[in-house]
């Protein structure tokens, strides 16, 4: 296997730039998101239908399907949804939107509220150790 050449700030402007490309869509689908509430049902026909892991602390869902229609992202696609991926290429994981408003809500009310205490609260509802 040959070694990775790259270095970390190589990573880190590759990461940014990727987002980059992506952020605005993704704040545009948001405040659509927040404007409408659930999703409206699509008339059109998907190019393609995927399923990602997810964390949800209000349903506790280990899994989330999502429908990627013609001119749009996946990363739209799964925000359409409710969620938010954690890469902006070849995503592995989606955290739900109201999971990550409840962890703003707690850090606007009590400042020293940890990610990690988030974090292990999430493991404990999931069952992960």
């Amino acid at each position: 296997m040959t070694p990775d050449k790259r270095t970390w700030r190589d990573r880190v402007e590759n990461a940014a730039a990727n987002w980059k490309v992506q952020l605005p869509l993704l704040v545009e689908g948001y405040l659509k998101l927040q404007r409408q509430g659930p999703p409206v049902a699509e008339t059109r026909e998907p190019e393609l239908v995927g399923e990602i892991q997810a964390v949800d602390l209000y349903t506790l869902q280990r899994s989330v399907t999502y429908s990627v229609y013609p001119g749009q992202r996946t990363s739209e696609a799964v925000l359409a949804a409710g969620y938010l991926i954690n890469s902006p290429v070849s995503p592995s994981m989606a955290i739900s939107i109201k999971t990550l408003e409840m962890f703003r809500c707690l850090r606007l009310y009590k400042a020293s509220f940890s990610t990690e205490a988030f974090t292990k609260l999430i493991c404990h509802y999931y069952m992960v150790e």
